[in-house]
């Protein structure tokens, strides 16, 4: 008979060379190692070494205080499914002993319709697609006639109808296809397409303000580093176009 799985976010004793089953993974601690040496000779401490078994598949996770600044150590069986090892102290249950251990699992993963903090080179494992910044730029914005005149209405200064404005470039990856997503003041909200099988599902980028976070569609205003991805119920191709796959390219738009 298999032993009961231990449960997240309590407390677990652990010892060297036991190994420990939670319910997506095993745990074993290896033993203490020293640090290397720091360049800038920072007392960091002995780090505590685990391995981390998931379907046959093992990492080593390592431990650490660091300076002081005693936080969980993060670490990834599958897509999605972050966990945080706590040692000497844990965010929710406070103070540990030197043989207890804590496996949290308040990680906070991206979800549609919701603020998520961004950076260059982050990796956003949204439900169904991974969204990165590869990078920004400074672009300009050439204003059209019609809008010039709408400025000049409101007493606002023209710029020669030029006006600059940061540049995002993203990368969207879903089943190892890639597609590179620009994103500017001048595209929001920015539209784009995620391959689906036979069928495309449109998805929306959003920074600096979103009409898709409230169910009313009411606006509300996004921190800086702060974006909104909404995604839409799948659009059937137009009749006579066929999968990539199968050698034929979908119609570009919906």
């Amino acid at each position: 008979m298999s032993p009961i799985p231990l449960s997240y976010n309590t407390k677990v004793k652990f010892a060297k060379g036991e190994v420990l089953q939670f319910p997506d993974f095993s745990l074993e601690f290896l033993g203490e190692r020293p640090f290397p040496p720091s360049p800038a000779h920072v007392p960091s401490g002995p780090r505590q070494e685990f391995r981390v078994t998931c379907k046959g598949q093992s990492q080593t996770v390592f431990w650490f205080s660091g300076t002081g600044d005693i936080s969980p150590k993060i670490f990834k069986t599958t897509r999605r499914k972050e966990f945080g090892l706590e040692l000497s102290i844990s965010d929710k249950l406070g103070q540990l002993a030197p043989n207890e251990l804590v496996i949290s699992t308040e990680r906070t993963l991206p979800e549609y319709r919701r603020p998520i903090r961004f950076a260059e080179g982050q990796i956003l494992e949204f439900p169904d697609f991974d969204l990165v910044l590869t990078g920004s730029r400074i672009g300009e914005i050439l204003y059209s006639p019609e809008q010039i005149e709408m400025l000049t209405n409101s007493n606002l200064p023209l710029g020669a109808g030029i006006q600059k404005v940061t540049v995002y470039d993203f990368e969207a990856t879903k089943d190892g296809q890639r597609q590179k997503v620009v994103y500017s003041a001048a595209s929001h909200p920015l539209k784009f397409y995620i391959p689906w099988g036979t069928t495309r599902r449109p998805a929306v980028i959003e920074i600096g303000l979103s009409h898709y976070v409230n169910e009313d569609g009411s606006p509300i205003n996004l921190n800086p580093g702060e974006l909104v991805v909404t995604l839409f119920p799948p659009l059937p191709l137009k009749e006579g176009a066929h999968d990539k796959k199968k050698g034929h390219t979908p119609n570009a738009n919906p």
